[in-house]
């Protein structure tokens, strides 16, 4: 994940979408993810 979130951030895409794209990616995970906020804008 690490790789393609560079790899979008290179491309310029924003962070707040990067960790949409993440938290989507991940939504249907058994393992609870950590308790960090949304990029600002």
């Amino acid at each position: 994940m690490a790789r393609a979130a560079k790899q979008e951030y290179e491309n310029g895409t924003s962070l707040k979408d990067i960790r949409t794209m993440i938290d989507e990616a991940y939504k249907d995970s058994e393992v609870p993810s950590t308790p960090t906020s949304m990029p600002e804008v």
